[in-house]
């Protein structure tokens, strides 16, 4: 008996609290599922999976490449630094032999330096 009256009492309890806690149904969903519109494909070019390889949009592992330079090209570069001359304008033609540099062959940056006359820092 006693087990009865206190289901009673549960369910009066239970179901005020069970519809307390309950979404009311006042409104809609906006916009209804239905009426949802139609998917479209991106017609972007990362869309196409065919030749969209992953290491060109990997950003995270895209190390600067590496450069190597002989000691013909460091040779080369510091012999040329004192012979650059400013380019003349487009118009001018005797400007245009003087600006030429002279081709020099370098074996390594030690005859470089011993080709040098002036300087490397100035």
């Amino acid at each position: 008996m006693l087990k009865k009256f206190w289901q009673a009492v549960g369910r009066k309890i239970w179901l005020d609290e069970y519809k307390d806690s309950m979404i009311p149904r006042t409104t809609f969903r906006s916009p209804a599922p239905v009426s949802q519109p139609e998917y479209k494909r991106p017609v972007a070019a990362a869309s196409n999976i065919s030749d969209n390889y992953y290491y060109k949009r990997d950003v995270r592992r895209n190390y600067p490449h590496t450069e190597v330079y002989t000691q013909a090209d460091v040779g080369g570069l510091l012999l040329h630094m004192h012979t650059v001359k400013q380019v003349p304008s487009p118009g001018s033609e005797e400007g245009a032999k003087d600006a030429t540099v002279p081709d020099i062959f370098v074996k390594d940056v030690v005859g470089a330096l011993a080709a040098l006359k002036k300087p490397i820092y100035s």
